[in-house]
């Protein structure tokens, strides 16, 4: 698993190298590159600099072929003088040693009866270590806290059109420290790289498995009943081939956010949307 994961992180590395795309800014279209490609673009500007003076002393036959050959040279010259150069930095948000997806085996939810206390999302495991790393690596997005007021843990179901719902669990791509750790580096790149922009990816793992959401489906409960903005707690449970058990070593983590959606209203800029697009081909 980790193998696989630092793989995928060396093919980020390379697309970070080759990182070149064009954006709209006030209506106007821009190139924005890697710092890499700057001698290239100053090399381009000086040869169409040249091309310019090359082409004062050429004479069309008709007057306006010139003055469009010269204006065609002006738009270009000025798009790729207003290029923007990036510099890139990779966040790694912590990631699982080792992950076996079978061993996930359900998610259960309980709406209790005194409604002073709080509900539950349970997720069940079928092997106690798998459940345990589990439990520590999104601790771990919560600075090892057992109270997530700040939504560092991102918890969010899904219904599908096929008569599921995806459970999906990753950390924050904007937690504090991602945020500083954007701030350290523009801080200690501000002269050396001054003038340019700073992109920052970040790499991090997101959990994701579809269960059937039938009418006994235990998310019907917690759905109808749960109040946006109230507290719940993350449990985990065992079910050892018969029965269903909380794991009572693994402390349980107090949560106020969660995402409840239909897959249709799942908006692009949302983390969810990608991976659906994937999912429903």
């Amino acid at each position: 698993m980790l193998k696989k994961l630092l793989a995928k992180l060396q093919i980020l590395n390379n697309h970070r190298r080759t990182f070149i795309r064009i954006s709209i800014k006030k209506g106007i279209p821009r190139l924005e590159l890697h710092e890499k490609y700057e001698p290239h673009i100053k090399w381009t500007i000086r040869v169409l600099t040249i091309i310019g003076v090359a082409s004062s002393v050429i004479t069309f036959s008709i007057w306006y072929y010139s003055l469009v050959f010269s204006i065609i040279l002006l738009l270009i010259e000025q798009f790729i003088e207003r290029s923007a150069f990036h510099y890139v930095s990779f966040f790694v948000q912590p990631l699982p040693e080792s992950w076996d997806a079978e061993q996930w085996y359900a998610m259960a939810h309980a709406v209790p009866v005194d409604s002073s206390l709080p509900c539950i999302v349970g997720f069940v495991f079928k092997d106690i270590k798998v459940a345990t790393d589990f439990f520590n690596l999104i601790r771990a997005w919560n600075y090892n806290s057992d109270i997530d007021k700040d939504d560092n843990i991102k918890l969010s179901f899904i219904i599908e059109k096929n008569g599921d719902y995806s459970t999906y669990i990753y950390p924050n791509p904007v937690r504090e420290i991602v945020l500083q750790a954007r701030k350290n580096i523009e801080e200690k790149n501000k002269l050396s790289k001054y003038g340019k922009e700073h992109t920052q990816l970040i790499v991090q793992v997101t959990f994701c498995k579809s269960f059937p959401y039938g009418p006994t489906s235990s998310l019907r409960l917690f759905k109808e009943n749960y109040t946006q903005g109230s507290k719940f707690e993350v449990r985990a449970f065992l079910f050892d081939g018969i029965n269903i058990k909380e794991i009572k070593s693994i402390r349980p983590i107090i949560k106020y956010h969660v995402k409840i959606k239909d897959r249709k209203k799942v908006g692009q800029n949302e983390d969810e949307y990608m991976h659906g697009k994937m999912y429903n081909k």
